[in-house]
């Protein structure tokens, strides 16, 4: 074998061995990316704030582990928790905008882009938010109308989404303003006297999730994915265009 050959076959060697190292590691490295952006507790200038905790409460144990739901089916009433605790010394101004899509399925990977003319988002909306308040069997019956009426009208449906891989999903998107917390710490460093509540220091969230009688076929392989972002601001000395983005919180 001459020295030219020898060096090509090693040179395709070396090539060959790169190849197969990125295959194996490249679905690693993204898998922890995706995790990654379920934050711990986030922190933004002087606000710090505890993780939100997003989960799943069903009534029925087999559908969900907390934090994913494994079994969908029209007429689902399920419930979403979260709390946030402030762990800064200000006084902190609460948002929450809970983003709402289906994910991965036939037909579709997680880096296609959904087109704007989607069967799953060509109807009237079917993902419809409820108040904690109402009992699953009052939100059945509003279901059970055909013309629901008492979901909470937080956002807007049809919203342009992009999901982890930046691929572009149309969902529902519902922001909303959470409570104002007090300061914690010592008297003489923490703000207080401004909560919504006397004396709180947590915001605990509690909403209904409700799939409409008349939800398409469609959504019955995909994963549908719950993204919550938590934004704060100083309550003291501070206007309505100085939020931050504390953390972002998935389950699917």
């Amino acid at each position: 074998m001459s020295l030219n050959t020898r060096i090509r076959a090693t040179a395709l060697l070396l090539l060959t061995t790169l190849v197969l190292f990125a295959c194996l590691y490249t679905p690693v490295l993204a898998l922890l990316t995706d995790r990654q952006r379920a934050s711990a507790a986030g922190q933004a200038g002087t606000l710090q704030l505890s993780e939100a905790n997003l989960r799943f409460v069903t009534a029925d144990p087999s559908a969900s582990d907390g934090n994913q739901m494994t079994l969908w089916q029209p007429g689902d009433v399920n419930t979403l928790q979260w709390e946030i605790d402030n762990q800064g010394t200000k006084s902190v101004d609460l948002r929450y905008t809970v983003n709402i899509y289906w994910n991965e399925g036939s037909g579709m990977t997680p880096r296609d882009d959904e087109p704007a003319s989607s069967a799953l988002w060509a109807e009237a909306p079917y993902v419809l938010l409820y108040p904690a308040t109402m009992s699953d069997a009052e939100v059945t019956a509003d279901l059970e109308t055909g013309a629901p009426t008492q979901y909470l009208a937080l956002g807007d449906s049809d919203a342009l989404l992009s999901n982890d891989a930046g691929a572009v999903r149309y969902g529902y998107s519902y922001t909303f303003d959470g409570a104002t917390l007090d300061g914690v710490g010592s008297s003489a460093d923490a703000e207080v006297g401004d909560a919504t509540t006397p004396g709180a220091t947590s915001d605990a969230q509690e909403l209904k999730f409700a799939m409409t009688l008349t939800t398409p076929v469609g959504f019955m392989d995909r994963d549908l994915v719950f993204e919550l972002v938590v934004e704060g601001k100083q309550h003291r000395n501070t206007n309505g265009s100085d939020w931050h983005v504390i953390e972002t919180q998935i389950i699917q």
